[in-house]
């Protein structure tokens, strides 16, 4: 590749996994710049670990079956 030649990438999304961390506060903007100059849609996605432990959730989810 040629110095100063931007590469063409035809994206449509950009997962962007975060944790929130100071790190991905510093890549978040370049995800988005990538996204802007490519036309793709960009998805932020965080999960929690643990959050289908919680007891108050595993009795709404017992709930939810039983009722469906």
């Amino acid at each position: 590749m040629q110095k100063g030649k931007i590469m063409a990438l035809e994206l449509q999304k950009i997962l962007f996994p975060t944790d929130f961390s100071k790190n991905a506060q510093r890549a978040l903007p370049l995800a988005a710049k990538i996204a802007s100059l490519t036309g793709a849609e960009l998805i932020l996605f965080h999960t929690v670990y643990g959050t289908l432990d919680r007891p108050d959730f595993v009795h709404d989810r017992e709930k939810a079956i039983t009722d469906a």
